[in-house]
């Protein structure tokens, strides 16, 4: 897999329906975990905001132009505080095929799953899934991935490489699911789950280092409260010359529908592009992701090889100074923002600017999905739209304040 390192403050080279209103270096941390352990978060609550952090008030910001890639410094020993919310909503479609998974205290989950995985470090996991074809795929994923990766053996000593692990594992596990209830419907017996799918953004926290994973076209995003938002995933799409090789080399190939457009007087005829570059077998406007065992395997019509789980991993650390939020977003988002910069002013006014924290990371996300909407390219073909938000620094800390002062907001 392609893998390489980005921070925020510093990048550094590594191997690696509801539907709701709108509104306006590396380095993990032993640090003995506080007191105030942070809650659960419920998984399909998509106004839920629960969050861990020890205070870490935030300086004045220097004018400073955005870091290079190659830049290194001085990890930080405090845990950068943080809280994180939701917003969803169904577009145009007939229903919610996006999920997502908030544990803004992963550590609670390997209590239960891993008891003799080590909790003196804080971890946190977010993730979305952006399913195709049916829910079967992104359900899935949403109840058992992250169950995967705590129990897997190098969780607690490679996060990095039990990402890339668990992806491989969770999709023959997923495939033999949706082959397993195809079977138990029979033929004829109405949805074929086999060709249901999902794109994945997946973010796990260790200390202050990040961890990002994803197939697809969905991404992960950090923005900075000064300076140009990170790109921290890698889209996988047929239309990328690096993705339409390996389609190749594994003997699949790339399509594009076109129309002939007649000519008019003197202004000649022309052949005209319609929708994505699509892989095939498959049909795909994605190279890789999860599931989709009609594109991938031979009994359903697939090649193995052309369409993968594959991840992209990338690497980042986390300053409470230097960095306002990370928002991970299925395409639903990102088909409509035409620069990631576009976002900026946006998230920094629900976040700066609030006039309550306890519920502002939920406040940005809605924001975020807003800005979606607003600018939607194709009119009544809206897809699902889901966007996470998880709010850094010394925001996230006034949020963890106000919901200690009183409820949960």
């Amino acid at each position: 897999s392609r893998s390489h390192t980005r921070s925020a403050a510093a990048v550094v080279a590594a191997a690696l329906p509801t539907q709701r209103g709108q509104r306006g270096a590396i380095r993990r941390v032993f640090a003995p975990w506080p007191s105030r352990q942070a809650q659960f978060v419920a998984l399909h609550h998509s106004s839920s905001e629960m969050s861990s952090a020890r205070v870490a008030p935030e300086p004045p910001a220097a004018e400073e132009p955005a870091p290079s890639t190659a830049e290194l410094t001085a990890p930080s020993t405090a845990d950068v505080p943080y809280t994180s919310g939701c917003e969803q909503n169904v577009g145009d479609r007939r229903q919610q095929e996006d999920t997502f998974v908030q544990f803004d205290d992963l550590n609670k989950l390997v209590a239960d799953l891993a008891p003799s995985v080590g909790r003196d470090v804080r971890r946190a996991f977010w993730a979305v899934y952006d399913g195709f074809g049916g829910q079967s795929s992104s359900l899935w994923l949403k109840s058992h991935l992250h169950e995967h990766l705590v129990c897997h053996a190098l969780f607690e000593r490679d996060p990095a490489a039990a990402l890339a692990a668990v992806f491989a594992e969770a999709d023959a596990k997923l495939l033999a699911y949706n082959a397993a209830r195809d079977a138990e419907r029979g033929a004829g017996g109405g949805a074929n789950f086999v060709r249901t799918g999902s794109c994945a953004t997946v973010c796990l926290l260790v200390g202050n280092t990040l961890h990002v994973a994803n197939v697809g076209d969905s991404r992960t995003v950090l923005y900075r409260r000064k300076g140009a938002p990170l790109m921290l995933t890698d889209e996988h799409k047929s239309s990328l010359e690096s993705e339409r090789q390996r389609v190749a080399a594994a003997g699949g190939d790339t399509v594009q529908r076109t129309q002939e457009v007649p000519g008019v007087c003197c202004f000649p005829g022309k052949v005209e592009k319609l929708g994505p570059v699509r892989v095939q077998p498959g049909g795909l406007a994605v190279s890789r992701a999860f599931g989709a065992g009609h594109a991938k395997l031979a009994e359903h019509g697939g090649k193995p090889g052309v369409v993968i789980h594959e991840p992209s991993v990338q690497r980042a650390t986390l300053s409470a100074d230097d960095d306002l939020c990370l928002v991970l977003a299925s395409d639903g988002v990102w088909d409509n923002v035409k620069r990631l910069a576009d976002l900026s002013a946006d998230l920094r006014t629900q976040i700066l600017q609030a006039e309550q924290y306890r519920a502002v990371a939920r406040h940005a996300a809605e924001a975020v999905v807003g800005y979606a909407l607003r600018h939607a390219v194709n009119e009544g073909q809206q897809d699902n739209t889901t966007a996470l938000v998880v709010v850094l620094g010394a925001q996230a800390e006034l949020a963890l304040s106000e919901r200690r002062g009183g409820g949960d907001g």
